[in-house]
């Protein structure tokens, strides 16, 4: 269960999560597609933060559409008083539930409201049984791979392959962009970035 898999976290993470559970959030399940508006939202924001551009909604929309009839989606908020202040979204398959999105507000940093989001969802899969818990793809020795580090899980090499069209990538995307990335997130409006970055992501991806 749980408790065993917490005994394993790392320091830190362990704290983060005991922080969280004392600050009296709440657990909210996405119903309809209002809802993953809602999701939405909040993952523009953290994209904006980022210094990148968003998805378009309608490919949240499909896959919502697609997946949530089978039961092989789950998008889960937490809950600050009356206001969602995190977000994220799994992929369910067999035994196996998947971290697929994770976004923010900033005000949910200072309460640990995604790390009680995760340890919360973490809980409920053991006790649905569930065996594994997927932390998805991560750049070795980024931010994202020290923090999935300190879940405790095990890291496993996944080759991944570039089909190139009339071009070469020299060097990796996030260092090729830095400058665009950073007045993105310095300077561009957000109702722009909601408007234009799905269009741009195509341009880059």
């Amino acid at each position: 269960g749980f408790k065993k898999i917490f005994e394993g976290l790392e320091k830190r993470v362990r704290n983060d999560v005991v922080k969280s559970q004392k600050m009296s959030l709440t657990l909210e399940l996405a119903k309809n597609e209002e809802d993953l508006k809602g999701f939405y939202e909040i993952y523009l924001n953290t994209m904006k933060n980022l210094g990148s551009p968003p998805q378009p909604f309608l490919f949240f929309q499909q896959l919502w559409k697609k997946l949530k009839p089978l039961n092989a989606v789950d998008v889960r908020f937490a809950v600050n008083g009356n206001k969602r202040v995190a977000a994220a979204l799994f992929f369910l398959f067999k035994t196996k539930f998947h971290y697929a999105y994770s976004c923010s507000l900033p005000e949910a940093r200072s309460i640990r409201a995604s790390d009680w989001l995760l340890s919360e969802t973490i809980s409920e899969a053991c006790g649905r049984g569930f065996t594994e818990f997927d932390f998805g793809r991560t750049r070795p020795n980024s931010g994202v791979y020290i923090y999935k580090k300190g879940w405790g899980g095990r890291e496993v090499p996944m080759p991944y392959y570039y089909f190139f069209y009339k071009k070469q990538l020299l060097q990796r995307q996030e260092v090729k962009y830095a400058a665009l990335s950073n007045a993105w997130r310095d300077f561009m409006p957000p109702l722009l970035a909601k408007r234009i970055g799905p269009w741009l992501v195509k341009q880059i991806g």
